[in-house]
């Protein structure tokens, strides 16, 4: 039998395993919300006692597990996959520093880890890095490294839902502007988010050889779907590759395009930007916004929704029709000005009338 105890102000776990007696610390606040969870984790080492599975402290710390990570697992997934991992990775050992034993990660690291990001990026991202460690520690599970993953259902934030947001021609302009005169390289990474409407990690991730300029396409590899799309070279994005990413585009095609950024960096820079022109707005006018901007932009021209939906690599069709309700709105009020005008001349026509007759 295993016993519940209180101890510097913790929830522990003493048991017998093969005799020897065994000491766990829950990581829990000995606090009577938690003590219910801590009685589930009792109950799951003692299943895992009697079925012979209970795992006995490998004494590994986060970053020796990180490594096995990487090379069972991370290192089979893409590039752009194991990006993702290491932003996500490089925020939680601001909470837990790398040599702290896996065994000792606890559901209130997670909660700090959650409290950290929340300020720092936005809903989706945050959402995304969350998922990366919940990968991460389930692999130690499968691994039998740890007895359970310590991100608890209940701990994640609700994914919000915000409206499209696009930009505007003065503040597109602004910051294209700034972009190019403070660093070239960064404002060409701009303009291909702009004229592709990808995502920033799909277009770091792409390689001198994904851009075929005889046959006019671009082969695009979607992260957050596995899938491959071939995207056209249409008169205006061609032309900028040619004008813009000649150097960029020479030599070995297993290169990166933009071989010099990351996530973190591409980020950073564009947060300076926002700074410098005072867009104050937190996580609401993103590097995602370009990707907005050049959708809504086609919902605009009348660009079928089905076609969007391929451009942007969308599984489904309906993730696409935000997009025009966002552009829906916005042509109705211009309709509805256009018939109060006819039926409400302005005041300057009736007073210009009223002059007439005198």
């Amino acid at each position: 039998m295993s016993s519940l105890f209180k101890k510097r102000n913790k929830w522990y776990i003493d048991t017998l395993v093969d005799g020897k007696r065994i000491t766990k610390n829950t990581g829990l606040a000995a606090t009577k919300a938690n003590k219910k969870e801590a009685e589930n984790i009792k109950r799951e080492i003692e299943d895992m006692i009697s079925s012979k599975k209970y795992i006995v402290s490998t004494g590994k710390s986060v970053i020796a597990c990180v490594e096995k990570f990487k090379q069972e697992h991370l290192n089979l997934k893409s590039e752009s996959h194991q990006g993702v991992f290491h932003d996500a990775l490089g925020h939680f050992l601001k909470i837990v520093p790398g040599d702290t034993k896996i065994e000792n990660v606890s559901s209130e690291h997670i909660v700090g880890y959650i409290e950290y990001l929340k300020p720092k990026v936005e809903n989706s991202t945050l959402l995304t890095y969350i998922n990366y460690m919940k990968i991460f520690f389930n692999f130690l599970v499968e691994e039998e490294i740890i007895v359970r993953n310590p991100i608890r259902k209940k701990q994640i934030p609700k994914r919000v839902k915000r409206n499209i947001v696009f930009f505007n021609q003065k503040m597109l302009d602004d910051i294209l502007k700034t972009a190019k005169e403070r660093d070239p390289e960064y404002y060409k990474f701009l303009m291909m988010l702009l004229l592709t409407g990808q995502r920033p990690i799909d277009v770091l991730s792409l390689k001198v050889g994904n851009i075929d300029l005889g046959n006019k396409i671009i082969i695009v590899n979607i992260s957050k779907t596995n899938k491959q799309i071939i995207f056209p070279l249409y008169d205006d994005l061609k032309h900028f590759i040619e004008s813009e990413l000649s150097e960029n585009i020479r030599g070995d095609k297993q290169q990166r395009v933009f071989k010099d950024f990351n996530l973190e960096i591409v980020r950073k820079r564009y947060m300076r930007i926002k700074r410098h022109l005072k867009i104050t707005e937190k996580h609401v006018f993103t590097l995602r916004t370009f990707r907005t901007t050049f959708a809504s932009y086609l919902a605009s021209k009348g660009i079928d929704q089905a076609k969007i939906a391929d451009l942007l690599g969308h599984d489904d069709a309906r993730t696409t029709r935000k997009y025009y309700a966002a552009v829906s709105t916005d042509n109705l009020r211009k309709e509805l000005n256009q018939i109060f005008m006819v039926q409400n001349p302005d005041k300057s026509a009736d007073k210009s009338a009223d002059t007439s007759k005198e």
